[in-house]
């Protein structure tokens, strides 16, 4: 039987209320993300923006959105009231001047092991998946995790979306995908 894990996707100050591109509603998200966190008995992962402050992912430099998640800024880091375990596994990714790294699989972890190696190496199958940027991030690395044989659970109540309307598409995709939609009430 595989493992499990939790994917918290860009949960980061810059995403959150106040920060550079916003997602309405984070605060409610966040408290719904801790009470996952001390619910679930899995292994933890979350993954990062890690972008460099001159980017072509940023609209300065001919991108399609606002700086943010420039690495070692404020706005890059976890908010401090989302309640990371320590064995954590943090995935940077986004981190070269042409990378945009929308998806977690595209990320790395401190010691330089790519998302899929570290998931084969823990003999993981399964992912929770929540966070930020339901049609950006989110949607990328549920699309990445289906199309790598793993089981996607997303947490409907513990993602948000930049616009409202795309974000509803992109449900709808993954679902059509085959992730399955649940809810903090489905755990029992």
């Amino acid at each position: 039987m595989s493992s499990r894990a939790l994917l918290i996707i860009d949960v980061q100050n810059d995403l959150c209320p106040g920060g550079s591109m916003a997602i309405e509603g984070g605060e409610n998200i966040l408290r719904t993300l801790n009470r996952y966190i001390q619910r679930l008995k899995v292994h933890f992962f979350a993954s990062r923006d890690w972008h460099p402050a001159k980017t072509n992912h940023f609209t300065p430099y001919g991108g399609e959105y606002p700086p943010h998640c420039v690495r070692d800024t404020f706005g890059a880091m976890f908010p401090t009231n989302l309640k990371l375990p320590a064995s954590t596994i943090v995935i940077s990714k986004g981190m070269g001047p042409r990378e945009e790294g929308v998806s977690a699989f595209n990320g790395y972890d401190n010691k330089g092991r790519s998302f899929d190696v570290i998931l084969d190496d823990m003999g993981i199958g399964s992912l929770y998946v929540c966070g930020l940027g339901t049609e950006l991030g989110v949607k990328e690395t549920v699309i990445d995790a289906l199309e790598r044989g793993y089981v996607v659970k997303l947490l409907t109540d513990a993602i948000g979306g930049v616009d409202a309307g795309g974000a509803r598409l992109a449900m709808e995709e993954m679902e059509a995908l085959g992730a399955d939609m649940i809810n903090l009430r489905d755990l029992g």
